[in-house]
């Protein structure tokens, strides 16, 4: 599990540019592979990139495929999200 905490902190410092050069593709890489091992605020961050069209076409399945999975990893917010 600090493994995917990791990957969900460099996420953020990727898609802020703090410390780093600003890259949210580097930032989508680093949140999926949290959320494949369970962080749920990688997925959840995944999510917001597919609703708004961060640096990736807008898709609104995979939003909500990101959604689900942070709902299921123990995330309320992301079961709200599912239902808006």
């Amino acid at each position: 599990m600090q493994h995917a905490s990791s990957c969900y902190f460099l996420g953020l410092l990727y898609a802020n540019g703090h410390g780093v050069k600003l890259n949210n593709k580097t930032a989508m890489n680093f949140f999926h592979n949290a959320c494949e091992n369970g962080e749920s605020l990688g997925c959840l961050n995944l999510g917001f990139f597919y609703k708004y069209g961060i640096d990736i076409e807008k898709n609104y399945i995979r939003e909500k495929y990101f959604f689900l999975l942070t709902c299921l990893n123990g995330n309320d917010g992301g079961c709200k999200l599912l239902l808006k």
